[in-house]
């Protein structure tokens, strides 16, 4: 989904104006500020060394931001000289401090830091093309020291595995957790006057996101200090000077003992997550027959499925949120509740104006920052009808005849655009009829996940197509974990519904 597309002039005014006018265009968007601030810093840095050092100078730069999936992809593309050192100069920016950088490796630093994914092609034209999630695909990791050389310095130790934030202060680190969804944390102790340690205690105060680890590096060598850090709840706290491999080693460390924390918790307590009675899903709405298939990733899970009752019959909301696990979880739970709400206040919506009240809800007041999910509403009434919007979601697959098509109600997602609408699509279904509603768990590794069924999937509901719901839906569960294996890569689910004979129903 193309977003935006310019040519400019390569100037540092016209520059300025494109930033401004890609700031604009943001707007009508609602991606947490660390996104938005990712896009147009890169469209600085990018632009600024193209303008300032390519030989010769470029005549035009030309930008282009599209949405796809989960990503936001931004173009650079100017006729200048290339960089050819681009790759060198990108991986050195990971590895020396801020103050041995040149200028245009610091600006590659700050690059790196902010985008999931780099690629530069030399031309001319020379291409630059970032990925950015909307959500998290690299753990993120808040880095706070009050020195500004130490500061990129741990940076530069810890980037690549890690998406970095930075903070001077305690105030800025506490400020970027409130907007930033953070996975671990590593702090100086000594922070003008206060500790490092103090954010332990103010991140345990907030019971919306999981618990935090915390990392302290010192060169107090005061028993007594180490003994009260130890005390406050930090995980681990390192001597200076560190070296970059002791760090790497103790921040995975760290972040390998939180999840299992977690999954001890989730294991204890998470049993009950998924009794809630509304829940449940009906075993027949009218004339249709529902079942759902599904497994997760580990502990905890992003996906779920929400019933709701509408006038004559059930609307069905499958989701996933991004990620798996206990933070997915925790985030679908408030994704779950807003839905109740907004279904509450306005009951009689259709399934796509339901999807575009939802939207508009996260534009205005996001679940979580950095949380996005995607979503697919059916509507299914006792007298036979049926109706589907989608946003952001994998398509809907109709058996019919043996024949399975993909049913296209493509949306963007939910809470990115504002303004959004999303159609409601009629059904026209018979007797014998199967509808397949998937999570991308189902095909993870294809590029086109969600747009056309994965061969293995499709031949095994031709397969199948002919026998009992019950017994097709066991087989169809069995091929699932041989395929994606019964530990898979992420969280799956497939809800299958059956139309059958008005008369028989």
């Amino acid at each position: 989904m193309l977003l935006f597309e310019t040519r400019i002039p390569a100037d540092l005014l016209a520059l300025s104006a494109l930033r401004k006018d890609v700031s604009d265009r943001l707007i009508s968007l609602c991606p947490n500020p660390s996104v938005k601030n990712a896009i147009l810093l890169t469209i600085a840095e990018m632009g600024a060394n193209a303008i300032r050092h390519s030989n010769p100078p470029p005549s035009y730069l030309a930008a282009r931001m599209s949405l796809d999936g989960v990503n936001i992809v931004l173009e650079i593309e100017d006729d200048g000289g290339p960089f050819d050192a681009f790759g060198q100069k990108a991986s050195e920016a990971q590895t020396l401090d801020m103050a041995s950088m040149a200028e245009g490796g610091r600006g590659l630093s700050i690059i790196q830091s902010l985008l999931d994914e780099v690629c530069y092609e030399p031309g001319p034209p020379n291409r630059f093309i970032g990925v950015r999630a909307l959500g998290h695909a690299r753990p993120a990791l808040l880095v706070v020291e009050d020195s500004p050389i130490l500061l990129e310095t741990y940076c530069a130790m810890l980037a690549g595995e890690y998406r970095i934030l930075k903070a001077g202060t305690l105030e800025a680190a506490i400020d970027l957790t409130k907007n930033e969804r953070v996975d671990g944390i590593v702090t100086d102790l000594h922070l003008e006057g206060r500790e490092g340690s103090e954010l332990v205690d103010i991140l345990e105060g907030e019971t919306d996101r999981p618990p935090v680890p915390v990392l302290v590096i010192t060169a107090d060598k005061d028993p007594d200090a180490i003994r009260r850090v130890s005390m406050a709840g930090v995980e681990q706290v390192l001597n200076k000077p560190v070296s970059a491999q002791v760090l790497r080693n103790a921040v995975a460390a760290m972040l390998a003992r939180n999840a299992r924390q977690n999954a001890r918790v989730f294991r204890y307590f998470g049993g009950s997550i998924d009794q809630d009675g509304e829940d449940r899903l009906p075993r027949q709405v009218g004339p249709f027959r529902l079942a759902a298939l599904s497994a997760r990733a580990g502990f905890g899970r992003g996906d779920f499925l929400c019933p709701l009752r509408i006038a004559g019959g059930k609307r069905l909301v499958l989701a996933d949120v991004m990620g798996h696990g206990l933070a997915a979880q925790l985030a679908g739970m408030q994704f779950r509740a807003a839905l109740r709400g907004i279904h509450g206040a306005q009951p009689g919506l259709s399934c796509g104006d339901f999807v575009s009240a939802m939207s508009r809800a996260l534009c205005h007041e996001p679940i979580l920052p950095g949380s996005f999910l995607t979503m697919i509403v059916i509507d299914l009434f006792e007298d036979g009808r049926a109706e589907i919007s989608g946003a952001g979601h994998p398509r809907a697959m109709a058996l019919s005849a043996g024949r399975v098509e993909m049913i296209e109600s493509d949306g963007p997602l939910p809470g990115l655009i504002e303004g959004a609408e999303y159609p409601t699509i009629a059904l026209d279904l018979v007797a014998g009829d199967r509808l397949f509603l998937p999570t991308d768990g189902i095909d993870p590794r294809a590029e086109d996940a969600g747009l056309v069924a994965p061969d293995w999937l499709t031949a095994a509901l031709r397969t199948d197509a002919a026998a009992p719901f019950e017994d097709a839906m066991q087989t169809l569960d069995e091929t699932i974990r041989h395929v994606l294996t019964h530990s898979p890569a992420d969280d799956w689910t497939l809800l299958a519904i059956e139309k059958e004979d008005q008369a028989a129903g």
